[in-house]
């Protein structure tokens, strides 16, 4: 629509001049203020809207992009062994005491244990990977450990930790393998493996990983590494081999 301003107020031709009514120059500027005024509130009402649809859109990817559930696998029976074991996510099912018990034993070379807050604050910021044994029975013995002895409020039995791994992470793109270990009474059933492959597949499932990366002290578990994990040696620094492998989000 076009506006059309008279400067002057009258209008002459050749018979007559007339005088246009004041009323006509005050009802065209009324009209004009309220049309501005029309259009500054729209904008306002349009911006909220906007505001509002952005943390929308971003949180349509997080289900795609990140590990946002707790997992759970139960370990497959091997031939004799009557025993129940399992590997959760859980956070809340890990016994800090007993991991920095472990901590502090010779066959965990690579790490020692730390204040309960520093460690705890360490499986807050991490993928954690903790492994169980099932107890049925509440009142057997369950070695020195009581403090990993977790009862699930759905069933009769109790979880006893035995084992760990997390995985260092920005929960997309980087993932850096931590802290793995299982108590030397249960090595030798499977159950590194079984949790090494655990972790495998939640790092499968990563569709924007660009890398994953671990390091060890010992060249055998390296090739164990590469067997179970399609990692490959990269190179050593000091007395540790540095391992790893790409992800689909890779571009170099």
């Amino acid at each position: 629509m076009n506006t059309i301003i008279i400067l002057t107020d009258t209008i002459e031709s050749e018979h007559q001049t007339k005088k246009i009514p004041p009323r006509t120059l005050t009802s065209a500027n009324t009209a004009f203020d309220k049309y501005k005024r029309l259009l500054s509130s729209r904008q306002k009402e349009k911006q909220p809207d906007i505001i509002r649809q952005e943390p929308q859109e971003a949180l349509l990817i997080m289900p795609d992009t990140t590990v946002t559930t707790p997992k759970t696998w139960v370990c497959p029976t091997r031939h004799g062994e009557t025993n129940e074991f399992l590997v959760s996510m859980d956070k809340s099912l890990l016994s800090i005491a007993m991991m920095n018990e472990e901590f502090e034993k010779d066959y965990i070379y690579w790490a020692k244990s730390m204040p309960k807050e520093a460690l705890q604050t360490a499986i807050d910021s991490s993928l954690c990977f903790g492994l169980f044994e099932r107890i049925h029975d509440p009142t057997a013995d369950c070695v020195d450990h009581e403090a990993s002895k977790i009862a699930l409020p759905e069933q009769s039995s109790l979880l006893k930790q035995i084992g760990f791994a997390r995985l260092v992470t920005d929960n997309v793109t980087f993932f850096y393998l931590s802290d793995v270990f299982v108590m030397p009474e249960y090595q030798g059933k499977g159950l590194g493996s079984f949790l090494v492959q655990c972790i495998k597949e939640v790092l499968d499932g990563m569709k924007h990983l660009r890398r994953f990366i671990l390091m060890t002290g010992d060249k055998n578990t390296g090739k164990y590494y590469e067997r179970l994990m399609d990692v490959k040696m990269l190179g050593e620094i000091g007395n540790a081999y540095i391992l790893g492998r790409k992800g689909p989000g890779s571009c170099v």
